[in-house]
């Protein structure tokens, strides 16, 4: 039973071939005939009683997949050890083999020839040819405002407006409606469990129907008890034939309104909070301050490092493993829940934004594999990986001196992880070791430390721009009010870049401390820097201080700027984008200032993937290369 491996150094891939004689895997496929024979229903057998090779016959496939999955795994995976061959990525828990082919017969014997890949072979690029920009943290005395601002809107109360009060955005009211035709005839009055209808001007108002919502929007500059009508021009495709494409009017009544009541902000309120360590507006001030100084820290680190895995995986101009990307790309259209649709208008090479979304997904998975090849060889010769007896939490603490971790803190952090089956030892040394990496390369590269005064310039030129922005989603509101053409819009700047940096964690190694300047914890950061290895690792604190009252809605929106230089993300909005304006909301500006991504665009650079790679088990059916579209295109 000789295997033979025949090597394709051109796709950096191996075929494996063998012949395992029929005595030697007779029992195996015995089992598999009488497990098909005793659980399936043949047509004129009773259970266990059809002939072996009319099983053979009829469920030849599903018998070529037991043979595969047990013994010719087991063969394949022991005369691999003995050659000292191992496929790339393979792991205690994946196995990255495929099946080319496999023939089996009583009698005959059983022949299969697998496919795998192996690392290729590629020359340590000069990194001292990369340029890398580092910018400091961002506004931490205007975030501090901002973020005490947000705690008031937070713990504010809403009470009866002065009489004569134009609604405005951020004003509650609860209000009747009816809808006629021109003609005098009513359509309809809204079915409820009660009389009024009741939303806030601005906010999504979910519980409230579509009609309901555009009722709404035409309160603005009304007062309470004000009584009034408004026409509209329904869709010609509207659900309701009798009205569809034709005008109706609905006539509304103002029953009350409410405005927000913001607490002062004064030492009474600091205390109020029930914090802890914080009886006073100087101790506030003092946690808000401590907190997002770390968190901006943390940010400034996350996009240095994302320039360095970006300008180091350029370097490495060569052809990826087939398979291996394969297996990356169909990981990046999970996590952006890429849809059939948009997977086929790719395959198409239509130009819509969802074959751009797949677009991206295939460039940064070559992106990741290649970080990932490159990572992995220097690892391994520089002896990168820490021992298994060291102090990884204090080599961890080392290697980010610029977050200043406590170290107690992170101990604790890191044991409620493992505890928690969140984190292995194994999985933090791979970290410690990547880490390593980006720091090898960073001491090599070109760096340019981006002083305050111009980082903060960058700032206020961003917020210019989502000022514009905001005017122009303003007046596309205000000026919606008909059901079926709503152009309400999800403010989510946040644009979420998938930083993969070869292995797939996101780790979180952040305070986390939501004092009132965050919901997310991540204060807009949106890069998932995966250095890693396969979950999500948050060695932060995670509290919490920042709950709204039951009942009461937090005006704090998260507009996060994710700033490239050249690149065009298209921003999907969520929620009325007067929403994000007025008095008593929060504008959250988080800026992430980086560079050359790949995300809904396109990523220059010299990696490339083989042609033909097959769309395996991620249900989009067809091929996937560099012409669907040109990977050095993007949409």
């Amino acid at each position: 039973m000789e295997l033979t491996l025949t090597e394709d150094r051109e796709h950096s891939q191996q075929v494996a071939q063998c012949e395992i004689p029929y005595e030697d895997y007779k029992d195996a496929l015995d089992q598999a005939v009488e497990r098909i024979n005793r659980g399936r229903k043949i047509k004129g057998y009773r259970p266990g009683m059809a002939p072996a090779s009319l099983i053979e016959q009829s469920f030849h496939a599903e018998i070529q997949g037991a043979l595969w999955d047990g013994l010719v795994k087991e063969v394949l995976k022991a005369k691999l050890d003995e050659k000292g061959v191992s496929p790339l990525g393979a792991t205690a828990a994946d196995w990255p083999v495929s099946c080319n082919r496999l023939e089996f017969g009583t009698g005959k014997p059983l022949l299969f020839q697998a496919i795998f890949d192996v690392e290729p072979e590629f020359d340590i690029p000069d990194f001292s040819q990369i340029q890398l920009r580092r910018h400091p943290p961002g506004k931490i005395a205007q975030k501090v405002e901002e973020s005490l601002q947000t705690l008031r809107v937070r713990t504010s109360l809403m009470v009866p407006a002065p009489q004569d009060h134009k609604m405005g955005l951020g004003d509650q009211a609860s209000f009747l409606y009816t809808v006629w035709k021109p003609n005098g005839k009513e359509v309809f009055r809204p079915k409820t469990d009660r009389s009024e209808q009741k939303g806030i001007l601005g906010e999504r108002n979910a519980e409230l129907s579509d009609w309901s919502r555009s009722v709404l929007k035409s309160l603005f500059g009304h007062s309470a008890g004000d009584e009034y009508e408004f026409s509209m021009e329904m869709p010609k495709n509207y659900q309701d034939r009798n009205i569809a494409g034709k005008e109706v009017i609905n006539r509304v009544k103002i029953v009350s309104v409410h405005v927000r009541e913001l607490p002062q902000l004064d030492d009474a309120f600091a205390s109020s909070l029930n914090f802890p360590d914080v009886n006073n507006m100087e101790d506030l001030r003092r946690i808000l301050e401590k907190d997002i100084r770390h968190q901006f820290q943390r940010e400034a680190s996350a996009d240095f490092e994302s320039e360095i895995f970006e300008s180091a995986a350029k370097l490495l101009s060569i052809p990826l493993p087939a398979n291996s990307l394969q297996l990356e790309f169909q990981r990046k259209l999970g996590q952006s829940k890429v849809t059939q649709e948009e997977y086929d208008d790719f395959a198409a090479k239509r130009k819509t934004f969802g074959a751009s979304k797949v677009t991206s997904c295939l460039l940064n998975a070559k992106a990741t594999l290649a970080f990932k090849l490159l990572a992995d060889r220097l690892i391994r010769e520089m002896n990168l990986m820490p021992a298994q007896d060291d102090d990884l939490v204090k080599i961890f603490a080392e290697l980010n001196p610029r977050l200043e971790y406590d170290l107690d803190d992170l101990r604790l952090n890191f044991g409620k992880q493992m505890a928690d089956g969140k984190l292995t030892q194994e999985e933090l040394r791979n970290e410690i070791a990547r880490e390593r990496v980006l720091n090898h390369i960073s001491s090599l590269a070109q760096v340019t430390d981006v002083s305050v005064e111009e980082w903060e310039k960058e700032i206020d030129d961003m917020e210019r721009q989502h000022s514009a922005l905001l005017a122009q989603q303003l007046n596309l509101y205000m000026n919606s009010r008909g059901v079926g053409h709503d152009h309400d819009h999800d403010h989510d700047h946040d644009h979420d870049h998938d930083h993969d940096h070869g292995h797939g964690h996101g780790h979180d190694h952040g305070h986390d401390h939501d004092h009132g300047h965050g919901n997310d914890h991540d204060h807009g950061h949106g890069h998932d820097h995966d250095h890693g290895h396969g979950n999500d690792h948050d060695h932060g604190h995670g509290h919490d201080h920042g709950t709204a009252p039951d009942g009461e809605h937090a005006h704090e929106h998260e507009h996060t700027h994710e700033h490239e230089h050249g690149k065009d993300h298209g921003h999907e909005h969520e929620g009325d984008p007067a929403a994000h304006m007025g008095e008593g909301h929060s504008h959250r500006h988080s800026h992430v200032h980086s560079h050359q991504h790949d995300h809904d665009g396109a990523h220059d650079g010299g990696y490339h993937a083989h042609d033909g790679i097959e769309g395996h088990g991620h249900g989009h059916g067809g091929e996937v290369s560099e012409g669907q579209p040109d990977a050095g295109e993007g949409d």
